[in-house]
């Protein structure tokens, strides 16, 4: 993992998790998730590069991580695509589709306490 010189983890270097209050509905070709614990939530369905990004994320690889694979995939740099792949991850985090793995690590240390 990569460190900025506070010691803290990067956003590049920042992993993300599926998070546990979600329902998935995978298909061939789309992905369809509800956040469950806000009324509010909507149904988020994830197609083409979308669905590349969150089939990435597994809650070890970071951003980084990521756009390289899907940089070779798409056959685009991994600068551009490592921008679009953090925007989107951002956009997932907000809905509550995803949350950081470090983050969700200390959480269920305190609840196991």
């Amino acid at each position: 993992m990569e460190y900025g010189a506070s010691g803290l983890l990067t956003a590049s270097s920042r992993a993300w998790r599926k998070a546990a209050s979600i329902a998935v509905i995978e298909e061939t070709s789309k992905v369809t998730l509800l956040e469950l614990d806000h009324e509010e939530s909507r149904p988020l369905v994830l197609t083409g590069s979308a669905l590349a990004v969150w089939n990435e994320i597994d809650g070890v690889s970071s951003q980084e991580d990521i756009a390289r694979h899907l940089a070779g995939a798409f056959n685009r740099g991994r600068a551009a695509i490592l921008e679009d792949v953090s925007a989107f991850l951002v956009q997932l985090a907000d809905a509550h589709i995803i949350v950081s793995a470090a983050e969700a690590s200390v959480d269920a240390a305190r609840r196991a306490s």
